[in-house]
């Protein structure tokens, strides 16, 4: 997987989401902008779908098999804001991102799997923690608890 192609991409759809949040659906540019998104994320899972796909399938099996990944897609945060603590880092809603309950460390823990930019990389956000599960830069490492 090429690390920076990735994370570049990963920004464009973040940029363009942000974009489409800040809008009013009846603007004249938002339809325009919905279509370049479109276009964006079919690209990105073109080059990156499948393995993104076996990444979330082993996290899912692992960590809570009861529950059937979905799209690459549907990990994303509806909303990302930037992090007033942490430059370059964003913040999501707690209820975004795909909810689970995994085994971990012999715990049920509730909380969702969502993907976080800078670097692009799956993580658990629970109430007591975030966990980075995978990380683009090294993205032959799945990190399961």
């Amino acid at each position: 997987m090429d690390s920076k192609l990735f994370n570049e991409n990963f920004a464009k759809i973040l940029e363009i989401r942000k974009e489409l949040n800040s809008m009013e659906f009846n603007s004249t540019k938002y339809d325009e902008l919905e279509e370049v998104l479109a276009d964006l994320e079919d690209d990105f899972m073109e080059d990156f779908g499948d393995e993104l796909d076996e990444v979330i399938t082993k996290i899912h099996h692992t960590l809570c098999p009861d529950i059937e990944s979905a799209h690459p897609m549907a990990y994303f945060a509806r909303n990302y804001t930037e992090s007033e603590f942490v430059p370059g880092d964003y913040e999501i809603n707690t209820g975004d991102g795909i909810k689970i309950i995994a085994e971990i460390k012999g715990k049920k823990v509730r909380g969702s799997l969502v993907w976080l930019p800078n670097p692009a990389r799956l993580v658990m956000i629970s109430a007591e923690d975030i966990l980075v599960l995978w990380n683009s830069e090294k993205p032959e490492e799945i990190h399961l608890g």
